[in-house]
């Protein structure tokens, strides 16, 4: 069985918080490219979405591995986070 995450390739993703009271996008912030694999296994994208195209919801643990990662500035109180395609 091929594993999901080589066959991501030209799809480049970025962290996006939304306002969690208005649902307003309030920041996004771009995976490097270099990390752009790291981020799908991060984030656990399962094999019925091999390209990671769907939105992820990031748990609290996630956003925080990508705050040393990216240098996310979180505010996982006000803020949710997604993975999602550029």
């Amino acid at each position: 069985m091929d594993n999901p995450i080589t066959k991501v390739s030209s799809v480049l993703h970025s962290i996006y918080g939304y306002d969690r009271q208005s649902d307003e996008l309030v920041s996004e912030t771009r995976i490097p490219t270099f990390l752009d694999l790291f981020a799908v296994k991060i984030v656990e994208v399962g094999e019925d979405d091999p390209d990671a195209v769907l939105s992820y919801e990031l748990t609290t643990r996630q956003v925080y591995f990508f705050t040393f990662l990216i240098d996310l500035q979180p505010n996982v109180s006000d803020v949710s986070y997604f993975l999602e395609t550029n």
